[in-house]
């Protein structure tokens, strides 16, 4: 049995496809020339990490996690930290919030525990989540909180216009 792709061109199934929906997505986050990491699943990290580009963990971190890049938590994967990253696929198991600036995944057998902040939040059925979920955007959060400073007579302003307390 086979299906014919947008471009017409025949494709026949064979074998066991079971997860070609999650590879597939995954392919596409993790373009071959912008995958700069992989720990694997025998691996065991602890510190800071800063990165670009694609990074996926199936090994053990402890540490913060700030990136203008997207971070794969594989099956195996198990990671204790505050994340900050442009997108997020969790498969394995997260302590700790997460703020994604694109869009949170979270798949089975993947579990959260802490709070999430994203504009895009999926999180499929099966999965176990433990904590607060807000949907919107990173800059719009930024600016709420901004926007709530108090204002006192000893307050003064810098060059950018933000009150200093």
């Amino acid at each position: 049995m086979g299906y014919k792709t947008g471009s017409g061109r025949d494709r026949s199934h064979t074998g066991n496809h079971r997860g070609t929906h999650h590879r597939k997505v995954d392919r596409k986050m993790a373009k071959k020339d912008n995958i700069i990491a992989f720990l694997g699943e025998k691996t065991s990290f602890e510190g800071k990490l800063n990165f670009e580009g694609t990074l996926q963990i199936d090994g053990c971190y402890r540490g913060d996690i700030t990136a203008s890049g997207d971070l794969i938590i594989g099956r195996t994967g198990k990671v204790e930290s505050n994340i900050h990253v442009s997108t997020i696929i969790v498969n394995g198991e997260v302590h700790g919030n997460v703020v994604a600036e694109k869009c949170i995944e979270i798949r089975v057998p993947g579990k959260v525990y802490g709070d999430i902040l994203a504009p895009t939040v999926v999180i499929h059925e099966g999965v176990i989540f433990e904590g607060n979920c807000r949907t919107q955007s990173v800059k719009a959060q930024e600016k709420a909180k901004l926007s709530v400073l108090p204002t006192s007579r000893g307050s003064e302003k810098d060059h950018s216009g933000v009150t200093r307390l």
